[in-house]
């Protein structure tokens, strides 16, 4: 019963997060929001908010290891599964201008989370820390950003707004967010029966099963972009999704209960910064991936879970 209650909390996840993209993405379509920049936001935070389902709830739980697990094993699995994936199904094209400002940024996320994390925990202080660089974040790549041009963009977006939304995107948006946290709910307590039954750390099925499970939403939705060769919304996903879990998703649990942080998921977190720098080298060498490297990235992942796996 456990493991039917896990797959179907699973797929209320997916299913929560793509209606919830598709409904967020026609409503954004009034604000006139750039393709990268709705990657950036509206669908990485769709494609991370089970995500952010599973770490709040298992933070609650008192399951640290459920929580800050599942955002490093998703991290890596978002850097190296699915960008390798992109990369050998089609020749992924990135724009010069995204590997200098939001792939550094995300290296830049990564190592702070690390340095907050050293003294194994994350209080109310570093998650504040965290929210006020999702607040730079979301401000810097926001189109509105320039005070002078905003009021008169707000007004006729509002107006768009108005006249053009419709009632059932909302509801819809409204409802899948309840599907994302019941999913969550029922993920994360279906994961807590398991660890009970079979003896095994939290950290152990949160950074395998769970960030893999959590994943999927970014997996297919950055497929099916880079198949309508949308490339710059398919590698907006994955980084935004990234930062999404590493500002807003962690500092969220952070900010209601001090986590408690396992000196083996620093060492995770050191492993996930290398494989983002090697995914950026690969991509900044001729701004694509290729097949080849591809197959490492993807490689390296399978490898770094069998050795997660027997050393837990």
């Amino acid at each position: 019963m456990t493991y039917i209650f896990l797959i179907t909390g699973f797929l209320l996840l997916f299913i929560g997060a793509d209606f919830f993209v598709s409904s967020s993405a026609n409503i954004s379509k009034t604000f006139n929001i750039n393709p990268f920049f709705m990657g950036l936001t509206i669908v990485a935070f769709g494609t991370s908010s089970p995500e952010l389902s599973v770490s709040l709830i298992s933070s609650l739980n008192g399951s640290y290891g459920l929580c800050i697990g599942n955002i490093i094993g998703s991290n890596l699995f978002n850097i190296l599964m699915v960008v390798g994936a992109l990369g050998f199904i089609k020749t992924l094209r990135v724009d010069n201008s995204i590997l200098k400002m939001e792939f550094l940024f995300l290296i830049f996320c990564s190592i702070t989370l690390l340095l907050l994390s050293m003294d194994n925990s994350l209080g109310k202080f570093d998650g504040i820390l965290l929210l006020l660089l999702f607040t730079y974040y979301m401000f810097s790549f926001s189109p509105i950003n320039n005070y002078r041009e905003s009021i008169p963009l707000i007004r006729n977006n509002i107006i768009k707004f108005k006249d053009n939304t419709k009632f059932y995107d909302i509801l819809i948006n409204i409802f899948s967010l309840l599907a994302i946290f019941t999913g969550g709910k029922m993920v994360v307590d279906s994961c807590l029966n398991i660890v009970d039954y079979l003896d095994i750390s939290s950290r152990l099925i949160g950074f395998t099963i769970v960030a893999i499970g959590t994943s999927l939403p970014e997996l297919i939705t950055s497929i099916i972009a880079s198949c309508k060769n949308e490339g710059d919304i398919a590698l907006g996903s994955i980084i935004g999704s990234n930062i999404f879990n590493i500002l807003f998703v962690i500092a969220i649990p952070a900010l209601i209960n001090p986590i408690a942080i396992d000196s083996k998921l620093i060492f995770d977190s050191i492993f996930t910064i290398i494989a983002t720098i090697l995914a950026f080298i690969f991509i900044k060498r001729e701004n694509d991936i290729t097949k080849h490297e591809s197959l490492i990235l993807v490689f390296t992942y399978i490898i770094y879970i069998q050795f997660f796996i027997s050393k837990s």
